[in-house]
């Protein structure tokens, strides 16, 4: 049981510490600067009081090194999500923001929410799995945008450049455009080189990540089972490992599903009471499991006949996709708990039982 609360505002140079205790009194308010020599100060402090509790809002990473070092130093972290301090904040009739307000906010939802706030841990293959696939999805991104800016300009030139190119998909299609535009003279045309050989860059630069993940899965058996499933890639089984990281954070499924914003959101009054979609969560693992629901929806009958019946039920076609995903939330969990590959027999179930195993 818990005494004392810390909550922690972090931002890229200082970071402000608040203390309470059960009843929400203040104890102490002070601030730190990001670097050991802070670490330290904020660590004799916190030392102070026994069996605490500290909440981190861990905007834009700032705080990732600082975490490491308390938990180093034998400290129990809990991440508070700055949507929660955000919603705290606008609660009251106050509209101030400041650190020391922000501080006291996150101490409190530390303490209020500590069940339910995931543990911040150390855990160096996830942070590299995050790492590798938060690049990968960047130079994507940069791609697509070359990729449409070519577009633009090569209809400028020939509208029917497809039919002597091809389609950029094709590496052949690249290097034909690069070497047709490579000793040109003419300053648009010159441009035009110049997003061609950014585009064949960039396409090294993602297959050299795609090798890396792959040699991730190699040696981790986790992402190899995972990718047993339908609708899950190397590169998704990757991103999944790096954002959920250690599944002990979350002791049951359902937790996993509010993590990653898929359970719904219950709104009740009286005899009236309805649930709405989450908006709320991780959402880039909420993007995961959508795909791979969306992926199974297409190629798997089983997925595919789970999705039917909630229609059938009358729900619509994203209250349907949603039951779906969190039917795949279950499942993920448990090849986690487990340690095992996807394992599913058709013959052996009941129509019953493998509408639920779906």
């Amino acid at each position: 049981m818990h005494e004392y609360f810390a909550g922690c505002d972090t931002h890229k140079e200082k970071h402000f510490f608040s203390i309470i205790d059960c009843k929400g009194e203040v104890q102490e308010s002070f601030e730190i600067a990001n670097s050991p020599k802070g670490w330290n100060e904020a660590l004799i402090k916190i030392q102070k009081y026994p069996k605490i509790l500290c909440g981190i809002e861990n905007s834009a990473n700032y705080a990732k090194k600082f975490s490491k070092f308390l938990l180093e130093k034998g400290l129990k972290l809990k991440e508070v999500n700055p949507v929660f301090t955000g919603k705290k904040r606008k609660a009251h009739t106050c509209s101030s923001k400041t650190d020391l307000i922000d501080s006291i906010i996150i101490a409190k939802i530390t303490r209020d929410e500590q069940d339910y706030l995931p543990d911040i841990q150390i855990n160096q293959e996830s942070e590299e799995l995050k790492a590798i696939t938060r690049q990968r999805e960047e130079l994507v991104k940069e791609q697509t945008r070359i990729k449409n800016r070519l577009h633009s300009k090569l209809t400028q030139f020939d509208p029917q450049y497809k039919e002597n190119y091809g389609s950029f998909r094709n590496k052949g299609t690249i290097s034909k455009l690069e070497a047709d535009f490579k000793k040109s003279t003419d300053i648009l045309e010159k441009l035009l080189f110049q997003d061609i050989k950014l585009l064949k860059n960039i396409i090294k630069e993602i297959e050299i990540l795609e090798k890396m993940l792959l040699e991730k899965e190699q040696k981790n058996v986790l992402i190899q089972n995972l990718d047993t499933i339908k609708g899950i890639d190397t590169v998704s089984a990757c991103k999944m490992v790096g954002i959920i990281g250690d599944i002990s954070r979350f002791k049951t499924p359902d937790k996993l599903a509010s993590y990653a914003g898929i359970s719904p959101v219950e709104k009740s009054s009286g005899k009236s009471s309805k649930k709405f979609r989450n908006c709320k969560g991780n959402r880039q693992l909420n993007a995961v499991f959508y795909t791979m629901a969306l992926t199974q929806i297409r190629c798997f009958e089983i997925a595919k006949a789970y999705y039917v019946s909630k229609l059938n039920e009358g729900k619509t076609k994203k209250q349907a996709l949603h039951c779906l995903m969190r039917r795949l939330v279950k499942i993920i969990w448990m090849m986690y708990k487990h340690n095992q590959p996807y394992n599913f027999t058709k013959k052996i179930m009941p129509e019953k039982q493998v509408l639920q195993a779906a």
